[in-house]
């Protein structure tokens, strides 16, 4: 009686089994999200961007005097310059 023997360092069997472990799992994929999800997530978003806005606008306003007035900036431009900076 002959019996086949196989290596296990052999590279073609160690393909095949890695080829057919990966056909046989699920793919894991993100969960939907839903409504609510959704809402926090642009909420968090939001208070995110607002939080750099104001930490901008505090360096901005934080410029001494004259950097400002060399820039020519004031407080409505820094405000307009945060804006830009952080919402586009």
């Amino acid at each position: 009686m002959h019996k086949s023997h196989i290596e296990l360092g052999d590279p073609a069997l160690v393909l095949a089994l890695n080829q057919a472990h990966i056909k046989g799992r699920k793919k894991h994929t993100k969960p939907e999200r839903t409504g609510t999800m959704k809402t926090l997530s642009s909420l968090a978003s939001a208070a995110r961007k607002r939080a750099a806005y104001r930490r901008t606008l505090a360096e901005l306003n934080g410029l001494p005097s004259k950097v400002k007035a060399d820039l020519d900036i004031d407080e409505a431009r820094a405000c307009e310059l945060a804006r830009t900076a952080i919402y586009g």
